[in-house]
């Protein structure tokens, strides 16, 4: 049991979360040790602010990649 303290106390829910998510959480809060005191760390679900994060990011590739398309089109005659 006192194996089970120990991974609720420092470990950070791994489940519906990318390597991304955890690898921001500890960026965002590099002094986290004990991850039972944030909560996003310990939620079951995905934090809302990565979902957005991952969208805005999808949205920013999608318009530079518009871009770039339209700038590589050249008139073939």
């Amino acid at each position: 049991m006192p194996c089970a303290k120990l991974i609720w106390l420092v470990y950070p829910e791994t489940a519906n979360r990318h390597l991304e998510d955890i690898d921001r959480l500890y960026r965002d809060d590099s002094s986290m040790v004990l991850v039972f005191r944030n909560k996003e760390a310990i939620q079951l679900e995905r934090p809302q602010r990565f979902i957005d994060a991952d969208r805005e990011q999808v949205i920013r590739a999608r318009s530079i990649g518009a871009r770039d398309d339209a700038g590589s089109r050249v008139s073939s005659t």
